[in-house]
């Protein structure tokens, strides 16, 4: 029997994943085994495509029943987290490149065409009688609090939106280099808001960082910061590898984005640059309490009294949240950043896995000492941040197809 060309190429990536899913890297078959629960193709590949295509994370419910999935087509789906089963599908005016939120029977998600809806979480029918309209793309999760939902574009504009009526009740100008005519070069993304407490902190592209008090029991009076601090501004700048990022990070060629999402931890505000690397801040005023030169930390994941962060020089590295010195650091070869997820405890890093997307293949990494025990790999590569729960994780590939595998050790 001759195949059809079609029929070899799909032969072809369902014995690659088999491979893959039965002999990890660097792991026997008794120490990792990572299963395809399933995968559901929700979104094809672009006829001309450079780099990764799909770059939202899918976002659990909070029963965890759904998945809230968003890809670069602007198609927005429901889907059954046991069955796999589309319970919803909602086409939007642009592409999805930020991850949706989720806030009780609310799923709040932006677009590149800078539009901002809230619909349902049961069926994705629009709450707003319009979507708010940006001027420029929504490239980070949307926060909520109170009756707010806070939003910022790829032109470092911060606004505020009224939850309830969708309109724009909020802004503030991040005086982004766009706007100065500069080229704005963003590494890998832009940093997500972080809201605790009353309190938000943004990152800018300018390589600035500032802490916004939101006003008491909901209560809004407009964006007015009560510290700024330019953490990645020329004169502040270092680098972990002087060959290698010499030019990049020199005083002419200067990278000063805040990349690395501020995340507040109990020994201050975790944030990073590409040239600076990660940087601790007192949270309340902004000092720097210190700061270690890893060349272009991705977003953090904080597990207890540790941190993991995925680097521009193809290392995974976990530090002290205490101090920031270096536990462990292992090559992964990444040629594109996203926040580690983890599986296992949080509070403990020696008891944890994380699972980090490097643009090409899925990473499953032990938390104690940073050893590989399982890789993924799909033929479009993952960039994607994954999203776990359990021993499970969910992620969506470059060409469309989200998966839910299972974590075996």
């Amino acid at each position: 029997m001759v195949l059809s060309i079609r029929s070899q190429r799909l032969f072809a990536f369902l014995l690659l994943n088999a491979l893959f899913c039965m002999a990890p890297a660097n792991a026997t078959a008794d120490e990792a085994v990572v299963k395809i629960s399933y995968r559901v193709k929700l979104a094809e590949a672009g006829l001309f495509a450079f780099g990764p295509l799909e770059l939202a994370a899918p976002v659990l419910t909070e029963d965890s029943s759904r998945l809230a999935v968003g890809t670069s087509k602007g198609d927005l789906f429901l889907v059954d987290t046991a069955t796999a089963e589309v319970v919803a599908r909602r086409k939007l005016s642009g592409g999805i490149v930020a991850a949706p939120a989720i806030v009780g029977e609310s799923i709040v998600v932006g677009t590149d065409d800078g539009r901002v809806y809230r619909l349902s979480s049961v069926d994705l029918k629009p709450i707003w009688k319009r979507p708010a309209a940006l001027k420029g793309s929504v490239v980070a999760q949307p926060r909520v609090w109170a009756d707010l939902v806070l939003v910022q574009d790829d032109r470092s504009i911060l606004l505020a939106i009224s939850f309830s009526s969708g309109e724009i009740v909020g802004r503030y100008d991040g005086q982004s280099f766009a706007r100065r005519g500069l080229s704005p070069f963003t590494i890998y993304g832009y940093p997500e808001l972080e809201v605790v407490d009353s309190t938000l902190y943004a990152g800018f592209e300018t390589g600035t960082i500032a802490s916004f008090p939101l006003g008491a029991e909901g209560a809004f009076g407009g964006f007015s910061a009560a510290w700024e601090r330019g953490i990645c501004a020329a004169g502040s700048l270092k680098t972990s590898d002087s060959k290698s990022a010499a030019r990049l990070c020199s005083p002419r060629r200067v990278f000063r984005d805040v990349d690395s999402s501020p995340t507040l931890t109990d020994s201050g505000l975790l944030t990073g640059c590409y040239c600076r690397g990660l940087v601790m801040l007192d949270s309340s005023e902004g000092n720097v309490l210190w700061e270690q030169p890893v060349l272009g930390p991705s977003s953090p994941a904080v597990l207890g009294g540790h941190v993991a962060v995925a680097a521009a020089d193809g290392q995974l590295y976990a530090l002290s949240l205490k101090d920031g010195k270096i536990r462990w650091q292992t090559r992964i070869d990444t040629s594109f950043l996203s926040r580690p997820g983890v599986l296992g405890a949080a509070g403990d890093i020696a008891s944890t896995v994380l699972v980090v997307a490097t643009g090409e293949a899925l990473f499953f990494v032990d938390g104690n000492d940073g050893a590989i025990t399982a890789r993924f790999d799909s033929l479009g590569g993952i960039a994607a941040p994954p999203v776990t729960a359990g021993n499970v994780v969910f992620v969506i590939s470059n060409e469309g197809l989200l998966y839910r595998l299972d974590y075996f050790r």
